[in-house]
């Protein structure tokens, strides 16, 4: 399993733990709840999908994706506890 590779990544896996983020969350949720910018929840949600610790559930919508863990994605936030 990939390390997560900086800060935001980790920030946003650890607020699905405490349960900040409804499961599924919009990326505008993700960034009111991590207070990161939504650019930088963007970026840091693709490379997440990319390595597979999240999926978007609704991928053709142009706003308002879903994203949520995946069984990996749980896997790393309990390495992070």
């Amino acid at each position: 399993m990939e390390e997560i590779s900086h800060g935001f990544c980790e920030n946003i896996v650890k607020q699905y733990d405490k349960n900040k983020l409804a499961r599924p969350s919009t990326p505008s949720i993700i960034s009111e709840k991590t207070a990161l910018y939504p650019s930088h929840v963007s970026l840091t949600l693709s490379e997440l999908v990319e390595k597979k610790l999240v999926v978007c559930l609704t991928p053709k919508l142009r706003k308002g994706r879903l994203y949520e863990l995946t069984k990996d994605g749980h896997s790393v936030l309990k390495n992070l506890k």
